[in-house]
């Protein structure tokens, strides 16, 4: 009997300290949060579209250990991670609409104890000063395409696009209400773009549908586009 209730002691010990490390673990956990951003403000992207994969540091040459980690639509992605630990996110394999350093490939986080973590890329063109609202019963984009490298390394605009959604994921192809597209853009000016309003998806029911657009812009042989910031109208 003696021999049974030491046995017992050890197995209740061993579930114990087992449970007790579980929750340590859980404790270290925390959440990491990484932001594509150009001159310190998040790049618009379309939701999901690009993703960076995230490993520890020192299991970086293991495939099979690394965690895919899409970017949202207003340019950060998070993932859960141990706190203190060191990582990489490396972006995965998708054209984007930035030139492509080996310094914006891969991110080394150190130590990390919860600072959002700054992927610094430069972007071929970019939305300045823009504004998008209703003018009568029309959607109107006013904003500037800036070449932010001069002559974009030759790079050219496909198009440029303002959409229009029931929700605030709003792109080219979560694009509900309408969406106007032009190919040819003048560059560094003033221009503006307008969504008429019978080009635009209304609600035949008593309820309000909320709209919500952006601005989106293409570069020729790029598949992912860079987009202005949201707009509720």
């Amino acid at each position: 009997m003696p021999m049974r209730k030491n046995v017992l002691w050890i197995c209740i010990a061993v579930v114990m300290l087992a449970a007790c490390d579980n929750e340590d673990n859980d404790l270290n956990k925390i959440l990491l949060s990484a932001q594509i951003s150009y001159l310190g403000e998040p790049l618009q992207v379309r939701n999901g579209e690009i993703s960076y994969a995230l490993c520890e540091e020192g299991q970086h040459n293991n495939l099979s250990l690394y965690r895919l980690t899409p970017f949202h639509w207003n340019g950060v992605g998070h993932t859960e991670v141990s706190k203190g630990k060191s990582y990489r996110l490396v972006r995965a394999l998708t054209t984007v609409p930035w030139v492509e350093l080996q310094t914006n490939d891969t991110t080394f986080v150190r130590d990390y104890k919860g600072a959002v973590i700054d992927i610094k890329v430069m972007p071929y063109y970019m939305f300045q000063q823009v504004n998008i609202q209703k003018e009568g019963s029309h959607v109107v984009a006013h904003f500037i395409v800036e070449d932010v490298l001069g002559n974009s390394h030759n790079k050219k605009i496909e198009k440029v696009g303002l959409y229009l959604s029931s929700g605030i994921i709003v792109d080219c192809q979560s694009t509900n209400l309408g969406k106007i597209e032009y190919n040819t853009i003048a560059i560094n000016q003033p221009l503006t773009l307008k969504l008429p309003n019978n080009q635009i998806q209304h609600n035949n029911s008593n309820t309000t549908t909320r709209q919500y657009a952006r601005l989106g812009l293409k570069v020729e042989g790029i598949q992912a586009m860079v987009y202005s910031k949201v707009f509720e109208l």
